[in-house]
């Protein structure tokens, strides 16, 4: 698989290499792809507008590649919430907050 080459249709005459760890299969653009979309803008000479045209991707998208790029990460993340997802295993519940611990507390009482 390291000889594999990836021929990107939404940047005709460019090759990316394979990535090493399996994306999701709507994924539109690799983290090679977002590190090329981040040194373009970076450079100054292309719009977010135009780069999400020429990846076939929204405005909004290049923006989040653009701050997440802005620190190093050009890594694929996933779309769920934080809030809905099961703790890792060995954490603690989450401790309720003073305010909620308060009423809780004064109804018990009463």
């Amino acid at each position: 698989m390291n000889g594999m080459v990836l021929r990107c249709p939404h940047i005709m005459g460019t090759t990316h290499s394979r990535p090493e760890r399996a994306m999701h299969k709507t994924t539109k653009l690799t983290p090679v792809m977002r590190k090329e979309v981040y040194r373009r803008w970076k450079k100054g000479d292309i719009s977010l507008r135009a780069l999400g045209s020429a990846y076939h991707v929204d405005k909004k998208v290049i923006q989040r590649i653009i701050v997440r790029g802005a620190v190093g990460d050009f890594s694929v993340h996933t779309s769920a919430n934080a809030r809905y997802q099961k703790p890792a295993p060995g954490t603690k519940k989450r401790p309720r907050s003073p305010i909620r611990r308060a009423k809780k507390d004064k109804n018990a009482s009463s």
